[in-house]
């Protein structure tokens, strides 16, 4: 089933107490490379930062795009990109997908598994990354729970007459990044 418009949304910090916002941002030199769309994971490679919303290698993980920036021609010193860290234990909260173009659909929440480390993708609606439940292939994320509005048991999807969430919100956090390695 394709990604259904509207029940995915980029990744964005998790604040406890909030349930959302308020996390310290950085700036990072860029590179010339593709488009980067507020909600892609940001690795770094060579001193500067880029976009790259699948299989990242351990430890190069920088954060989360907290903006949206067009790729430039050659990338000086001067071209930032404001990232939300990905500190040690900080939390994040994204979409569960069943792949790049596909909805993930569930009526159980026992689905995540503690032990796994999910892989990124890069949506084919948004373009920004979710976590992918189809891929445990060298992935990095790994899941805390459900999100408080998904355990509230909303929004629900009806689909015949069994109640499913579609791409339902997830916390987690990254296993290994720049900043602390797994």
């Amino acid at each position: 089933m394709a990604i259904t418009v509207g029940t995915v949304m980029p990744i964005v910090p998790y604040n406890v107490n909030s349930g959302g916002g308020s996390n310290p941002l950085m700036s990072f030199p860029i590179t010339s490379a593709k488009p980067i769309t507020a909600g892609d994971v940001i690795i770094m490679t060579s001193g500067k930062v880029l976009d790259d919303n699948d299989a990242q290698a351990a430890s190069t993980i920088v954060g989360i795009a907290a903006e949206a920036k067009a790729s430039v021609a050659t990338a000086a010193d001067n071209d930032q990109l404001l990232v939300f860290p990905a500190y040690g234990g900080t939390l994040f909260i994204g979409n569960f997908v069943g792949g790049a173009g596909t909805d993930y659909s569930t009526n159980a929440y026992t689905d995540i598994a503690p032990a796994t480390l999910y892989d990124t993708v890069e949506l084919t609606v948004g373009l920004f990354a979710a976590v992918n439940f189809a891929d445990t292939t060298g992935g990095q994320c790994k899941v805390v729970q459900y999100a408080r509005e998904q355990l509230g048991g909303k929004p629900f999807v009806g689909v015949g007459f069994t109640p499913l969430t579609v791409n339902p919100r997830v916390i987690f956090k990254f296993a290994s990044t720049i900043f602390q390695v797994a």
